[in-house]
């Protein structure tokens, strides 16, 4: 699975070595651009070398919104032929690869003028419908019950409450708001961290203590803020606006993966932003790898005040 970032090429070859041979030409201008039977060619002998000539690789592609807001438009290109490539049958072998691409609705319009992204739009679509309380309870229950733990049954009514599924009487709406399962995700997260037993229950009141759905994820980013000194500080919002691909209105803004060096390099005080970083990593709000750096997910932008004003202010 990959995120394809400023850069979708080299995420794909970074996730199939096999590939890089064909596009790190080392700034050859005579190099000649690699062929569909090139890259299907490469990706057959890369799952050949791992699982056996008979198996397909299964490549799912998550954020392909990312190549529309972050990637230049040459390197968008060449990404998605090279999905086209390696997803099609050249009329004599089967294809070497299934493509899954994940993308928000709302970025649908994005694809048209690449004819294999209409194509794959028009007829391989599948919409994922919001999830139901049996399938939202699940999703509650199931990872502490894995962990040998229980959740109170009013904790899991409060979770369908807040996410719009249920009303405080218990009667069903038959809806769930968008963008429930990230706020979820973290509010779990953050009860599971800070409750009082560690041995018994997840409990309604340490969901309650962390603020609910809403408030848990702008719990956590206060907290980590009010660790940072004011340069610190100055810093941190500096390295969360860069992270942020600003759109025309909050519903277009995405997360804008950076290499950390580069944006270390840019930095007006280099020892504040890595201490920022590194505090903000900590609890978890931006994620990092040796190379790179991006917010954990795009609902920081939007749940937290103090990102979602900055945010508005360079928007306007």
């Amino acid at each position: 699975m990959i995120t394809p970032g400023q850069r979708p090429v080299s995420a794909l070859t970074r996730e199939i070595p096999d590939l890089a041979g064909l596009f790190n030409t080392g700034g050859n201008p005579a190099a000649r651009a690699p062929t569909a039977e090139d890259v299907r060619a490469a990706v057959a002998s890369y799952t050949a070398d791992r699982a056996g000539a008979a198996a397909r690789l299964i490549l799912i592609v998550d954020q392909l919104e990312e190549v529309f807001t972050l990637a230049e438009e040459s390197e968008r290109q060449t990404f998605i032929d090279v999905l086209q490539a390696i997803s099609d049958a050249d009329g004599t072998t089967p294809a070497p690869a299934v493509v899954v691409l994940g993308m928000r609705a709302d970025f649908s319009q994005s694809c048209f003028g690449y004819p294999p992204l209409e194509d794959a739009l028009q007829h391989r679509q599948r919409l994922l419908p919001a999830m139901t309380i049996p399938q939202l309870t699940e999703a509650i229950e199931r990872p502490a019950e894995a962990a040998g733990v229980k959740v109170e049954p009013a904790l899991v009514q409060l979770l369908l409450q807040d996410a719009g599924l249920v009303n405080a009487d218990g009667s069903t709406t038959g809806r769930s708001d968008a963008g429930t399962l990230p706020l979820l995700s973290h509010a779990l997260r953050i009860t599971w961290d800070k409750r009082r037993n560690q041995r018994g229950p997840v409990t309604a009141q340490a969901y309650l203590d962390v603020g609910r759905l809403r408030g848990a994820v702008e719990q956590t980013a206060d907290g980590a803020w009010n660790e940072l000194t004011e340069p610190q500080q100055a810093a941190g919002l500096w390295i969360l606006l860069n992270l942020v691909h600003i759109g025309a209105d909050p519903s277009r803004d995405t997360r804008n993966p950076r290499e950390w060096r580069e944006l270390l390099d840019n930095a007006a005080n280099r020892a504040a932003a890595e201490q920022a970083r590194d505090v903000f990593v900590r609890e978890r709000l931006l994620t990092a790898d040796t190379d790179t750096v991006q917010i954990t997910h795009e609902t920081l932008m939007r749940s937290w005040p103090r990102l979602a004003n900055a945010i508005n202010k360079h928007r306007d």
